[in-house]
């Protein structure tokens, strides 16, 4: 086995011309392509005690040494071997560790106004340590731990930047929003392109033909006046109903109705079921019949009670198996649109609102926004106007007297007004 002989030397030449010496590199974070990525070392020739630095740039990032810390407690050499001329030789050098910047990101940085951090942390942190307690110490050391250094994460905006734009591509629009809320409205089914009102809410789409005519007509056709026909049905004091049956026996009293004033006259009856049911404790086949029913020995059509059961309730299995019907606040809301849009059907898509209130024991402004909801116009008649209908004298209250003017409109294209945003309210301190 044969020995050569090695002569090692300290390199001690200063930087001459470009050449600055070799560099020991660590990449903490992202390890660059050394075939794409070009590196610069640079040191101060005024003084030649100031660490040097590192540079090296690719299309989307920069790499930049940071400040080096000290590293009086080690010395770094990079060996040159001459294997042909037998000489090693060593050049003293330092540790740079070199951190990836986004291009983007600093020119932003560059021109964000930056707060000068203060000393009170560190101060409270050197007290702390000093002449807290273990506790106290404990907390201020996993405080430590935890701590992220910001600039350690700045590679890292571009990529969730880019996951939140990709992962919120897929969100709906605000349009689309819109028409879930208009889809989900407690309304009768709607015709979005009507040009004309009466194509907006059909009544088979409210109220079936089969339901209509199944409405036993009998002892009202007979009814010699209104109110006796008023006390042949289940809501015999409805202000809404009776004004309209008084209106029908002026225009008819002989009691012959046509074919168009007949079927007002069946929706008109199927208003005041809607409205003799709207405060039953319990909602079953029974208790809708014998509400509806005109006297002890008659009976409700099924199709009636099945439709007000499928419209307006909502089922729920019993822990026998059976079926409980119960009325939400949200189909109670559905309930008063279909009266509603029944109402404007029978005045022809303008209906006074004066009566609704009372008979549905609600708030007139909520009655009006009932209306406002199926895409109403609301304004109020003028005196001449409303002394033209001939429907009782006006009321002496001002606000009475504003109520009865009051009248819905339906007017096309159909507009439904924005949801209600509720404001939290600030609770005093």
């Amino acid at each position: 086995m044969s020995s050569k002989t090695v002569t090692v030397a300290l390199a001690m030449e200063k930087a001459k011309g470009n050449y600055v010496g070799p560099a020991l590199v660590s990449f903490p974070d992202v390890q660059p392509d050394p075939s794409t990525t070009q590196f610069q070392l640079y040191s101060h020739r005024s003084n030649e005690k100031s660490p040097a630095l590192l540079l090296g740039q690719t299309n989307e990032l920069e790499f930049r040494s940071e400040n080096q810390a000290d590293q009086s407690n080690c010395s770094y050499m990079l060996g040159l071997h001459v294997a042909s001329a037998g000489r090693l030789t060593l050049f003293p050098t330092q540790l740079y560790q070199l951190r990836p910047v986004v291009k983007r990101l600093r020119d932003v940085d560059d021109n964000r106004l930056t707060e000068q951090a203060t000393d009170n942390y560190e101060a409270r942190r050197t007290l702390g340590t000093t002449f807290g307690t273990k506790k106290a110490r404990r907390a201020l050391q996993a405080a430590a731990r935890n701590k992220v250094d910001p600039e350690t994460m700045t590679h890292l905006e571009g990529q969730i930047s880019a996951a939140i734009a990709e992962n919120s591509s897929c969100l709906p629009s605000a349009t689309v929003q819109a028409q879930e809320v208009d889809a989900n409205r407690p309304i009768p089914p709607y015709n979005i392109n009507a040009a004309n009102p009466k194509d907006v809410y059909l009544l088979s789409d409210v109220v079936t033909n089969l339901e209509l005519n199944s409405i036993p007509m009998g002892p009202i056709l007979n009814a010699r006046t209104a109110e006796d026909a008023a006390r042949c049905l289940p809501t015999s004091h409805s202000q809404f109903v009776n004004s309209r049956l008084k209106a029908l026996w002026k225009r008819c009293p002989d009691g012959k109705l046509d074919k168009k004033e007949t079927k007002r006259l069946r929706i008109l009856i199927y208003i005041s079921y809607l409205i003799a049911i709207r405060r039953l404790h319990k909602f079953s086949r029974d208790s809708i019949s014998n509400k509806l029913a005109i006297d002890q020995d008659s009976t409700t059509p099924d199709s009636i009670i099945d439709g007000i059961l499928n419209r307006f309730t909502e089922p729920v299995k019993t822990s026998d198996g059976s079926l409980k019907h119960n009325l939400t606040s949200f189909s109670k809301i559905k309930l008063y649109s279909y009266i509603a849009v029944l109402c404007l059907i029978h005045d022809e898509y303008m209906t006074r609102v004066s009566g609704l209130s009372d008979d549905l024991q609600e708030p007139t402004k909520s009655i009006n926004d009932i209306f406002l909801n199926l895409g109403c116009k609301m304004s109020k008649l003028t005196v001449p106007e409303f002394e033209a209908l001939e429907e009782g004298p006006a009321s002496k209250d001002a606000k009475e007297f504003n109520a009865q003017r009051t009248i819905a409109k339906l007017v096309v294209p159909l507009v439904f007004p924005p949801p209600k945003i509720r404001k939290r309210k600030n609770k005093a301190v």
